[in-house]
Protein backbone atom coordinates (compact mmCIF):
# COMPACT_ATOMS: atom_id res chain seq x y z
CA UNK A 1 0.00 0.00 0.00
CA UNK A 2 2.95 2.31 0.46
CA UNK A 3 3.92 2.35 -2.98
CA UNK A 4 0.36 3.03 -4.00
CA UNK A 5 0.83 6.87 -4.82
CA UNK A 6 4.89 6.57 -5.32
CA UNK A 7 4.09 7.53 -9.19
CA UNK A 8 1.60 10.64 -7.80
CA UNK A 9 3.13 13.81 -8.45
CA UNK A 10 2.10 15.57 -5.11
CA UNK A 11 2.61 19.43 -6.31
CA UNK A 12 -0.40 18.86 -8.25
CA UNK A 13 -2.36 19.33 -5.30
CA UNK A 14 -1.29 22.98 -5.02
CA UNK A 15 -2.26 23.05 -8.46
CA UNK A 16 -5.82 25.46 -8.35
CA UNK A 17 -7.09 23.33 -11.23
CA UNK A 18 -6.73 20.45 -9.38
CA UNK A 19 -10.10 19.85 -7.52
CA UNK A 20 -12.58 17.44 -6.11
CA UNK A 21 -13.06 15.69 -9.06
CA UNK A 22 -9.44 15.04 -9.63
CA UNK A 23 -9.03 13.86 -6.69
CA UNK A 24 -12.00 11.07 -6.87
CA UNK A 25 -10.25 9.83 -9.92
CA UNK A 26 -6.47 10.40 -9.46
CA UNK A 27 -6.35 9.05 -6.07
CA UNK A 28 -9.74 7.71 -4.36
CA UNK A 29 -10.50 5.47 -7.39
CA UNK A 30 -6.73 3.87 -7.23
CA UNK A 31 -6.90 3.66 -3.42
CA UNK A 32 -10.18 2.05 -3.22
CA UNK A 33 -9.33 -0.63 -5.79
CA UNK A 34 -6.34 -1.37 -3.88
CA UNK A 35 -8.37 -2.02 -1.03
CA UNK A 36 -10.60 -4.12 -3.19
CA UNK A 37 -13.49 -2.27 -3.70
CA UNK A 38 -15.39 -3.22 -7.78
CA UNK A 39 -18.24 -2.10 -9.02
CA UNK A 40 -19.37 -5.81 -7.68
CA UNK A 41 -19.72 -7.76 -4.46
CA UNK A 42 -18.43 -8.55 -2.43
CA UNK A 43 -16.33 -5.80 -1.90
CA UNK A 44 -19.22 -3.02 -3.49
CA UNK A 45 -18.34 0.74 -4.76
CA UNK A 46 -21.82 2.88 -4.65
CA UNK A 47 -20.97 6.18 -6.36
CA UNK A 48 -23.38 9.30 -5.81
CA UNK A 49 -26.89 7.46 -4.04
CA UNK A 50 -28.65 10.41 -3.76
CA UNK A 51 -30.68 10.56 0.00
CA UNK A 52 -33.27 12.00 0.77
CA UNK A 53 -33.15 13.73 4.27
CA UNK A 54 -36.48 14.91 6.29
CA UNK A 55 -37.94 18.13 4.26
CA UNK A 56 -37.56 21.71 5.33
CA UNK A 57 -39.92 24.69 5.44
CA UNK A 58 -39.01 27.37 3.72
CA UNK A 59 -42.13 30.07 4.70
CA UNK A 60 -44.91 27.86 4.24
CA UNK A 61 -43.50 25.75 1.34
CA UNK A 62 -41.98 22.29 2.01
CA UNK A 63 -39.10 21.56 0.40
CA UNK A 64 -37.08 18.09 -0.33
CA UNK A 65 -33.62 17.97 0.63
CA UNK A 66 -31.56 15.45 -0.70
CA UNK A 67 -27.75 14.59 -0.40
CA UNK A 68 -25.26 12.45 -2.01
CA UNK A 69 -22.27 11.36 -0.26
CA UNK A 70 -19.36 10.27 -3.13
CA UNK A 71 -19.05 6.65 -2.02
CA UNK A 72 -21.30 4.19 -0.26
CA UNK A 73 -18.79 0.81 0.45
CA UNK A 74 -20.73 -2.06 0.64
CA UNK A 75 -19.09 -5.70 2.04
CA UNK A 76 -21.30 -8.85 1.73
CA UNK A 77 -24.14 -6.63 0.26
CA UNK A 78 -24.20 -4.87 3.74
CA UNK A 79 -23.39 -0.68 4.30
CA UNK A 80 -20.23 -0.42 5.45
CA UNK A 81 -18.29 2.61 5.55
CA UNK A 82 -19.13 5.93 3.22
CA UNK A 83 -16.24 7.88 2.05
CA UNK A 84 -16.43 11.37 0.80
CA UNK A 85 -13.97 13.39 -1.78
CA UNK A 86 -12.95 17.04 -1.11
CA UNK A 87 -10.43 19.22 -2.90
CA UNK A 88 -7.04 19.25 -1.34
CA UNK A 89 -7.66 22.98 0.34
CA UNK A 90 -10.43 21.68 2.30
CA UNK A 91 -10.45 20.87 5.87
CA UNK A 92 -11.09 17.04 6.83
CA UNK A 93 -10.16 16.85 10.30
CA UNK A 94 -13.35 18.82 11.93
CA UNK A 95 -15.82 21.48 10.80
CA UNK A 96 -18.44 21.56 8.08
CA UNK A 97 -16.80 18.72 6.06
CA UNK A 98 -17.01 16.15 8.82
CA UNK A 99 -20.00 17.00 9.90
CA UNK A 100 -21.75 16.69 6.27
CA UNK A 101 -19.95 12.76 6.07
CA UNK A 102 -21.13 12.57 9.68
CA UNK A 103 -24.65 12.81 8.19
CA UNK A 104 -24.52 10.28 5.23
CA UNK A 105 -23.19 7.99 7.84
CA UNK A 106 -25.94 7.96 10.43
CA UNK A 107 -28.57 8.92 7.56
CA UNK A 108 -31.35 6.38 7.67
CA UNK A 109 -30.70 4.70 4.51
CA UNK A 110 -27.33 4.20 5.49
CA UNK A 111 -26.29 3.78 9.01
CA UNK A 112 -22.94 2.60 9.01
CA UNK A 113 -20.37 3.01 11.84
CA UNK A 114 -17.63 4.52 9.98
CA UNK A 115 -17.23 7.43 7.31
CA UNK A 116 -14.22 8.77 5.93
CA UNK A 117 -12.58 12.18 4.09
CA UNK A 118 -9.72 12.41 1.85
CA UNK A 119 -8.63 15.39 0.38
CA UNK A 120 -5.34 14.05 -1.47
CA UNK A 121 -3.29 14.48 1.00
CA UNK A 122 -4.99 12.75 3.37
CA UNK A 123 -7.86 9.98 4.17
CA UNK A 124 -9.19 10.53 7.54
CA UNK A 125 -11.63 7.52 8.78
CA UNK A 126 -14.31 8.27 12.22
CA UNK A 127 -16.37 6.38 14.05
CA UNK A 128 -19.76 7.63 14.52
CA UNK A 129 -19.32 6.86 18.39
CA UNK A 130 -16.91 9.96 18.56
CA UNK A 131 -19.63 12.29 18.28
CA UNK A 132 -19.54 12.17 22.50
CA UNK A 133 -20.92 16.11 22.66
CA UNK A 134 -22.14 18.95 20.85
CA UNK A 135 -18.72 20.97 22.19
CA UNK A 136 -15.94 18.29 21.14
CA UNK A 137 -17.90 16.80 17.99
CA UNK A 138 -18.32 16.11 15.15
CA UNK A 139 -13.90 15.49 13.95
CA UNK A 140 -12.75 15.95 17.56
CA UNK A 141 -10.16 13.52 16.14
CA UNK A 142 -10.33 10.95 13.68
CA UNK A 143 -9.73 7.25 14.40
CA UNK A 144 -7.64 6.17 11.44
CA UNK A 145 -5.75 8.63 9.15
CA UNK A 146 -3.18 8.02 5.94
CA UNK A 147 -0.82 10.37 4.98
CA UNK A 148 -0.94 9.54 1.19
CA UNK A 149 2.26 10.93 0.46
CA UNK A 150 4.80 8.44 -0.18
CA UNK A 151 8.35 8.27 2.21
CA UNK A 152 11.01 10.07 1.42
CA UNK A 153 8.74 13.41 -0.09
CA UNK A 154 10.91 16.35 0.52
CA UNK A 155 10.97 18.09 3.39
CA UNK A 156 9.69 21.07 1.94
CA UNK A 157 6.36 19.29 0.74
CA UNK A 158 6.65 17.61 3.95
CA UNK A 159 5.80 20.50 6.13
CA UNK A 160 2.10 21.24 4.90
CA UNK A 161 1.30 17.83 6.72
CA UNK A 162 0.22 17.73 10.09
CA UNK A 163 2.67 15.97 12.92
CA UNK A 164 1.62 14.05 15.54
CA UNK A 165 1.03 10.80 13.84
CA UNK A 166 2.44 7.69 14.66
CA UNK A 167 2.56 4.75 12.22
CA UNK A 168 1.49 1.52 13.07
CA UNK A 169 3.39 0.53 10.31
CA UNK A 170 6.67 2.68 10.54
CA UNK A 171 7.75 6.49 11.32
CA UNK A 172 8.01 7.87 7.88
CA UNK A 173 4.97 8.93 5.39
CA UNK A 174 2.75 6.85 3.45
CA UNK A 175 3.93 3.57 5.39
CA UNK A 176 0.36 2.82 6.59
CA UNK A 177 -2.67 4.01 8.85
CA UNK A 178 -2.22 5.88 12.22
CA UNK A 179 -4.66 5.94 14.70
CA UNK A 180 -5.23 7.99 17.93
CA UNK A 181 -4.69 11.81 17.30
CA UNK A 182 -5.60 13.54 19.76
Amino acid sequence: MADLFRQFDFRLLDDPEFREDSVREALIVPLLSALGYTQSAPYRIIRSRRLEHPYVYIGTVKRPVSIVPDYLLEQDGQNAWILDAKAPGENIDSGKNVEQAYTYAIHKDIRVPFYGLCNGRKLVVFHISHRRDRRSAPGNRSDLAYDCRPAGMPVGMASRYPSGFQSRHGTGAGQGWSGDRQ
